[in-house]
């Protein structure tokens, strides 16, 4: 199950360009509309709880996570964080953390030990074929259908690029979104 598809795109100028492809179709969510057609007047619409759902909607979902079986498909799984954006439980940032979108591209050289950058290369995270350097798909076996194992080893990807490149107080809102979101899969799930 690849997280993103690359493209190569040819070559502009002096270098190679390549379009990097989410595996998804990420639907329009507008913060709480689900609350705003089922509000009374003068009900709030503000930023929700797992806590204040109702049971239906926690069983729905669940069932939308597959019951925590773990062989939901990226689609699914953005699907489902667009249901909580409509239903005001997280932010449409928080959203684009958990689904990886906005996770930066690693500055792979900055953590690769000298002794691999002297058998590798300068970056050991392109490979070449027919004259060609490409990257490697650092990110494709990330999504394995689980949406917790997916944002652990995201939270792992976006700490291991801030250490390498000293942005650790840029990446705490990234790793606190994706704090916040397996939180609420785990109340909704358990």
């Amino acid at each position: 199950m690849g997280y993103y598809e690359c493209i190569y795109q040819g070559i502009s100028g002096n270098a190679h360009a390549w379009l990097i492809v989410p595996a998804f179709t990420p639907r329009k969510a507008e913060f709480g509309s689900m609350l705003k057609k089922t509000a009374a007047d003068g009900e709030s619409t503000d930023k929700q709880d797992v806590k204040e759902l109702s049971e239906e909607t926690k069983a729905e979902l669940r069932e939308k996570l597959h019951n925590g079986r773990g062989d939901m498909t990226l689609q699914e799984w953005d699907d489902f964080l667009a249901d909580l954006v409509e239903l005001a439980i997280i932010t449409n940032t928080e959203r684009s953390y958990a689904n990886g979108s906005m996770s930066g591209v690693p500055k792979t050289s900055d953590y690769v030990s000298p002794e691999d950058r002297r058998r590798f290369g300068p970056n050991p995270m392109l490979w070449s074929e027919n004259g060609l350097t490409f990257p490697k798909k650092q990110k494709d076996d990330m999504w394995t259908g689980d949406p917790l194992k997916f944002l652990n080893k995201l939270d792992v990807y976006t700490l291991r690029n801030a250490a390498s490149s000293g942005t650790m107080d840029i990446a705490a809102s990234e790793r606190e979104a994706m704090r916040r979101v397996t939180q609420i899969l785990q109340e909704i799930l358990w």
